[in-house]
């Protein structure tokens, strides 16, 4: 295979930009690190207790991991490191063609990750280069090293475009990845809801396409006890490239019991070809911290973010100076068991969910389930 044909240069010390998401396996820490036991953060942080002696990339620090065979064509390629990289360089070149790929490289404002977005999405079912030359620590140390990536077949024209129709898929939030920024350990571990998203309606003749989004309990079971979220209808094109975009919207996540708000919230994602799946979600927007505050044992959350040079502003509509903007991918997309009702508020207070505050949490996730409510499914209006 060629090497990689021209640079995208970065010369960046820690104080810019921030940018993209980083997957990891066993490959990431073997093939492209050459540290197969260095303790390193958790998948979702980027922030851990210990302290680096050498300037590399992270334990599991790829996303997607060194040799993957399946990754999402329109994926960012993020690379973490164990301390703040003073430059980085990233290149990705096509496998078939030796064409470098054009996208645009940032460090987050740590420096601790290198986030490469292609410009455009990488061709379906095709191997890339990718070669990484970045600089960091106290001596300094440089790292250098290349590896490869196979790109999945998701993205061509779905085998039946009302296939989705009706269709219900789960957002992980505890397999997130962040883009922007890293997260210290403690909030990552809050975020450990589900979200449910629901397909209602595809229009082919509008080509267009009606989702609800709503938290999910144990068991993939919907929380019928709170209002759904309904998306504004979004562009869909089944028979191109079924990719599905939408927000922005107020989102409701579950965590630790609780919830949060990410205001303004946009999801997208592609559906594969039988649309038993929804691949690539890549979540962002304005993530309320308030709702964490009881979960981090008296922790402030824009403290522990301000680690990582994330600030804390004003939420929309609130000067209270409690929010971050964010990017998250890897949060999955595997099918439930559908449909997903839309919920109004009117109906969990006077009709569906009417015996709600008698409802009892019988498998202590903070969320009433279906299985937990008299009203549920009989009662379905």
């Amino acid at each position: 295979m060629r090497r990689i044909a021209i640079a995208l240069t970065l010369g960046l010390c820690t104080h810019l930009l921030t940018g993209c998401p980083t997957d990891d396996d066993d490959a990431a820490d073997d093939d492209a690190t050459g540290d197969d036991d260095a303790t390193g953060d958790d998948d979702a942080t980027g922030d851990d207790d210990t302290t680096p002696e050498t300037f590399e990339v992270d334990a599991d620090g790829l996303y997607p991991p060194a040799e993957a065979t399946d990754v999402y064509p329109r994926t960012p390629l993020l690379v973490r490191f164990t301390m703040a990289a003073d430059s980085a360089t990233l290149t990705v070149t096509d496998g078939d063609t030796g064409d470098p790929v054009e996208g645009t490289p940032e460090l987050t404002p740590d420096g601790r990750q290198l986030v490469f977005q292609p410009t455009s999405p990488l061709a379906l079912e095709r191997g890339y280069q990718v070669s990484l030359q970045a600089t960091g620590g106290d001596a300094p140390d440089d790292v250098a090293d290349s590896w490869e990536i196979t790109t999945s077949a998701t993205g061509g024209p779905l085998d039946h475009p009302q296939s989705v129709i009706e269709r219900a898929y789960r957002l992980e939030m505890s397999g997130l990845r962040p883009v922007q920024p890293l997260l210290p350990a403690a909030i990552a571990e809050a975020l450990d809801g589900n979200v449910a998203l629901g397909v209602v309606s595809y229009d082919p003749g509008t080509d267009t396409i009606q989702v609800i989004a709503g938290p999910l309990g144990a068991g993939s079971a919907p929380d019928y006890c709170r209002p759904s979220i309904e998306f504004a209808a979004a562009e869909f094109f089944p028979t191109e490239d079924p990719i599905l975009r939408l927000g922005p919207a107020d989102l409701v996540l579950p965590a630790g019991g609780g919830e949060l708000t990410l205001f303004d919230a946009e999801l997208s994602g592609t559906f594969v070809a039988d649309a038993s799946s929804l691949d690539g979600c890549d979540l962002s927007g304005t993530l309320d911290t308030r709702g964490l505050a009881d979960l981090l044992e008296g922790a402030d959350p824009c403290d522990l973010l301000a680690g990582v040079a994330a600030a804390c502003e004003p939420c929309p509509g609130d000067a209270n100076p409690s929010c971050v903007t964010v990017r998250w991918v890897g949060l999955g997309g595997g099918e439930i068991a559908g449909p997903l009702h839309p919920v109004t508020s009117d109906q969990t207070e006077n009709h569906l969910c009417g015996n709600c505050e008698d409802a009892v949490d019988n498998d202590g996730d903070g969320l009433i389930d279906g299985d937990e409510l008299e009203c549920y499914p009989a009662a379905w209006p």
